[in-house]
């Protein structure tokens, strides 16, 4: 099995790269040749990617690749726009040619503002993978490929560039300054890195399960609220978090729930995430996710 990434370089992309390079013959997608990623096969995103896609030929693409940010200035809408739609276009486009058996597109709860299942976007972000969902389906109905999108929830644990909101209150117990958070009412569904990768393999290597064109909603089932989730991390370290609550505003659309119902990826799929957020906040502090 031939499987194509895209977004390998980033949190989710390199930890699932770790396991496919271990049993699957493996290319990615980037967009400037990566040194420190050896041997591995690097489809530059240029002029020759579309050809580079065809000598390939994969039977599944995992699409990761994203720009993520919760801003929509002029400077950052430029941005998504040739991430999340342009890049992502050309990337269908250039599967033309090729015999791929199922794309999976990678979506964010985000794009769920009332987590009601209407999709209603809280972020121009959001908003873009929203837009991508028909383009996806013009070039399914083109090229004949299943396709599912996947919509991970708030993904915690493992190491990564980018501190989360984990990270922020761990660090705030050893902290002389108080971190400022807006009131911590949000309640999360907190998934483990490790059950996300497990779930993306899963699908592919399921693949007749999957139902065409359907959403699996990537979490727990379980919500915790940003303030229950800072108890739980000063009962394992038994150190008082350092945090001004409420100092922070809320955003405009912040979003105040999101809890992944997961009845298709545990009835249908018959899939379930392993690692509760007690014991995930344990493997953080073990350092036996870093």
């Amino acid at each position: 099995m031939k499987i194509l990434l895209t977004g390998a370089t980033g949190f989710v992309g390199s930890k699932l790269l770790n396991k496919l390079i271990l049993k699957y013959e493996v290319s990615i997608v980037v967009r400037e040749y990566e040194v420190s990623l050896g041997s591995i096969n690097q489809i530059i995103y240029d002029e020759n990617m579309k050809n580079n896609l065809k000598d390939f030929n994969p039977d599944i693409v995992i699409h990761l690749a994203s720009y993520l940010t919760s801003l929509d200035d002029s400077e950052n809408i430029v941005n998504i726009v040739n991430s999340n739609i342009l890049f992502s276009s050309l990337l269908l486009e250039g599967l033309k040619e090729t015999n791929v058996k199922l794309f999976i597109n990678t979506g964010t709860f985000a794009e769920y503002l009332y987590n009601d299942g209407v999709l209603n976007p809280a972020y121009f972000y959001s908003a873009s993978k929203i837009a991508i969902r028909p383009i996806i389906k013009y070039f399914k109905n083109l090229i004949g490929f299943k396709t599912i999108n996947i919509i991970p929830y708030t993904i915690y644990g493992g190491k990564s560039k980018n501190k989360k909101v984990v990270d922020y209150i761990i660090d705030s117990t050893c902290s002389n300054i108080p971190i400022e958070m807006t009131s911590g009412e949000q309640v999360l569904d907190f998934i483990h890195i490790n059950d996300v990768i497990d779930f993306y393999i899963y699908c592919f290597e399921n693949i007749d399960l999957l139902n065409d064109e359907d959403d699996y909603h990537l979490g727990t089932g379980v919500g915790t609220s940003i303030k229950k989730l800072s108890e739980i991390i000063e009962n394992k370290l038994s150190k008082k978090a350092n945090i001004s609550w409420g100092n922070k505003k809320y955003r405009d659309l912040d979003i105040m729930r999101a809890i992944a119902p997961v009845f298709k990826i545990e009835k249908e799929l018959q899939w379930e995430a392993k690692i509760s957020i007690d014991n995930g906040i344990k493997l953080i502090i073990n350092g036996e996710s870093k």
